[in-house]
This record gives C-alpha cells, structure tokens and sequence, in this order.
C-alpha cells in the first residue's frame, strides 16, 4: 500500500504468499478503510413535478415566493426550449387576461414555429375550434354561470346516487334544504 497498490486482491496475493494466513475479505476490509474518499459530489437538483411547473408557467412571476422564482429561472436557464415555452405560456396567460384579441394570430403563429412540441399541438386545437376562441376573447358573455348549475346538478346527483328517483333529484335542485 506505500507503493501506491490499493488493489486489495492484488495485496492479498503478495502477502498471502509471504505466509499471510488470513481471508481475502479481511484484507479487502482493512484496505477500503485507508484508500482515498471519493469526492463528495452536490446533491442533485430537485425535480418538481411536471404539474407544478406548468403552475409556475402561468402564474405571475410577481407572485411566487423566492424558491419558485430561483427554480423558473434556473429552468430558463437550463434550456432554450424552456425559456421559450415560458415566454409563449405568459404572452397566453396575458392575452386571455386582458382580452387581447390582436394577441391571438401572432401567439399561434409563433406557437406553432416554436421548438414545443407540447404548444404546438394546443395552437392547433385553438385553430380547429378559431371561431370560438376568438369569441370568447372578443365578447363578454361567458357560460360560467351555467357550467357552474350543471356541476351543482352534478353534484347533487352523485350525492343521491341510488337512493331516489327523478322527482326527488327535481324537488332537490329546485327547492334546496
């Protein structure tokens, strides 16, 4: 071992023959003791689930605590085709928040000739379904309200699920207790 050998097989051979009358094992454990550490290397990055980015995407860099910032823009960092999918998702998220219908062909345009494979595929469902896209970010009228009583009846439902009939779902909806 001052020689530099830290084989330990290649020591149990030289001192086995020198009359050493020990196991290889016992040499093997004496010589990982006194070899050189490995360096430590940093732990890895954490990973985020894939949901949670997409939540950083679009949220408002404005409102995220420090440790999501630090990590959006490590990934922005980290890759080109993040970086432009960010920027693609907050042109998205500005242009339905304040209804700016110019916004639409020049984002679906770049969309679709940026390397997101991902955004690609949405702009082209917006542009299968263009006229009501376009609509809905031109009009106020909105069917919130009636999504919102579809998924009270919904609801309801479920919670009645096998119990009644029909006319006991309709004296439910319409006269609630």
């Amino acid at each position: 071992m001052a020689e530099g050998c830290h084989n330990s097989r290649i020591l149990w051979e030289e001192i086995r023959q020198q009359g050493y009358p020990g196991s290889y094992g016992s040499v093997r454990r004496f010589v990982r003791r006194y070899r050189e550490p490995k360096p430590q290397l940093p732990p890895p990055a954490p990973v985020w689930p894939q949901r949670q980015v997409v939540w950083l995407f679009v949220s408002d860099k404005d409102e995220l605590s420090a440790d999501d910032t630090a990590y959006l823009d490590a990934l922005c960092q980290a890759s080109d085709d993040l970086a432009a999918a960010y920027q693609l998702a907050q042109q998205f998220v500005t242009m339905v928040k304040k209804r700016e219908v110019d916004m639409l062909d020049p984002w679906l345009a770049e969309a679709q000739a940026g390397p997101v494979v991902r955004l690609k595929t949405f702009a082209e469902g917006i542009r299968k379904d263009y006229n009501a896209v376009r609509a809905a970010l031109e009009l106020e009228w909105s069917n919130g309200p009636v999504e919102g009583q579809v998924n009270r009846l919904k609801v309801i439902k479920r919670i009645m699920y096998g119990r009644a009939n029909f006319d006991l779902l309709r004296l439910r909806v319409l006269h609630p207790p």
